[in-house]
């Protein structure tokens, strides 16, 4: 059917790039525990400090045992230098740099999965420029094998790997931001993928999640889309293709998808960073693929991802923000059928930009926060100036790579979040 041709540039993309400057990474890991929840928000994060390098503007992060060794790695996607970052785990909440990978021109986005069936994880991830998708299929060391590029729509923002067809293989899901499409390729169980399938979803696609959301038993998608301020969700027909496309309108600018039973029904719902009206929407699902109204949340200054998970250890879902422009994380904790604001944590010193970009919540040993960064920033005034942290950090990186610290030990989530710009100095 006709659709309007999106609007140029976007102005959530050219707003969010013009604040993105520096060359090196800084990483900030913090221990505590979350507060109850309370009227007003309180400090989330004990203030411990550490830090190690990445690469040069990172977009995306994903967590998995990289090596096998039964500690969760993190690995980076990094626009500037077009590299996977690996970071292995040292099952004390600190990790040692592993190596870089050539993840492809741009790599925005970045997720891990078996592709080929060995058990060991596999890593993909979208480059933008490229309009494609690398593959790279794991070694079971902590290292991968040269990157294969696989064609999608135009500019690939977000990939995501589920099983689409329920043959038991792997396939792809892609959102394409310029040809405001989701393309998926399904897989041979070998690492590779047939020709790609197309469906037309809203004015560009940034974000996308699979679930089940009309409990058929067959996968579907939710894709957000930042121009036209919609929510796209297609229905599985669990051949990959699809029966039907649902859209509905969101926030201003809509930049990031989660969806989880956040009411303890038994229905996916969806959680929506509003990055133009600064809000994260929830909409509980009504278990045919449709959605209730929505509940809006304030949020502070940009938020540009959102995630669920049991954040206090109370059996209930609740969702964390990353605001882009206000330097915190700010966590929602479920109370059954609403959120109540719990606590946020500060994920920087102050400062002009500190640019939050993508924040997952899981598990990880001893470990409760990371916040990748960038190791300098623009001024209000257009000057780049370094990042100092907490403590000088060491002149020699290695040093910083290895240091170790006690954190929290008691925490079973963890929070990681990609932040692709620092406070500068004043």
């Amino acid at each position: 059917m006709p659709r309007a041709a999106p609007p140029s540039p976007s102005p959530y993309r050219s707003a969010a790039r013009a604040r993105l400057t520096g060359v090196l990474l800084a990483g900030v890991l913090l221990a505590g525990i979350l507060a109850a929840p309370r009227a007003q928000a309180v400090p989330l994060f004990a203030a411990d400090y550490l830090s190690f390098d990445t690469g040069g503007r990172p977009f995306s992060v994903a967590v998995a045992d990289l090596n096998r060794d039964g500690l969760p790695d993190l690995l980076t996607a990094d626009q500037t230098t077009g590299s996977l970052t690996v970071l292995m785990g040292l099952g004390d909440g600190n990790v040692d740099l592993g190596a870089l990978f050539f993840g492809g021109n741009s790599p925005i986005s970045v997720t891990t999965g078996d592709l080929n069936g060995d058990g060991i994880p596999d890593a993909v991830a979208a480059d933008m420029s490229g309009d494609s998708v690398s593959v790279l299929i794991g070694v079971g060391d902590g290292s991968f094998r040269t990157k294969r590029g696989i064609h999608t729509g135009s500019a690939p923002f977000c990939v995501a790997i589920a099983d689409m067809d329920r043959d038991g293989r792997q396939d792809l899901v892609v959102a394409n931001e310029r040809a405001n499409s989701v393309s998926v390729l399904l897989g041979l169980g070998d690492g590779t993928f047939k020709p790609r399938m197309d469906i037309p979803a809203g004015v560009d696609p940034v974000a996308l999640a699979v679930a089940d959301l009309n409990r058929d038993g067959k996968p579907d998608v939710a894709v957000v889309n930042a121009t036209s301020n919609s929510l796209t969700v297609l229905l599985g027909d669990g051949t990959g293709a699809f029966t039907n496309t649902i859209d509905r309108p969101t926030g201003t600018n809509p930049f990031s998808v989660a969806i989880a039973d956040l009411n303890g029904d038994g229905v996916p719902d969806a959680a929506i960073a509003n990055q133009g009206s600064n809000t994260v929407s929830v909409m509980y699902g009504l278990g045919n693929g449709f959605f209730g109204p929505e509940t809006d949340y304030p949020t502070e200054d940009l938020p540009i991802s959102v995630a669920a998970g049991d954040l206090n250890g109370d059996g209930r879902l609740d969702l964390a923000v990353a605001d882009y422009q206000s330097n915190r994380v700010r966590a929602w904790l479920g109370i059954g059928a609403a959120l109540a604001l719990g606590a946020f944590v500060a994920t920087g010193l102050g400062g002009v930009w500190l640019g939050t970009i993508a924040l997952v919540v899981t598990i990880l040993q001893r470990l409760n926060l990371v916040v990748f960064r960038r190791n300098s920033a623009s001024r209000k005034d257009g000057r780049a100036r370094p990042y100092l942290c907490a403590r000088p950090p060491p002149p020699d990186a290695s040093s910083r790579l290895r240091r170790k610290r006690p954190l929290a030990r008691d925490t079973p989530a963890a929070l990681i979040v990609a932040n692709r710009s620092c406070p500068a100095n004043r």
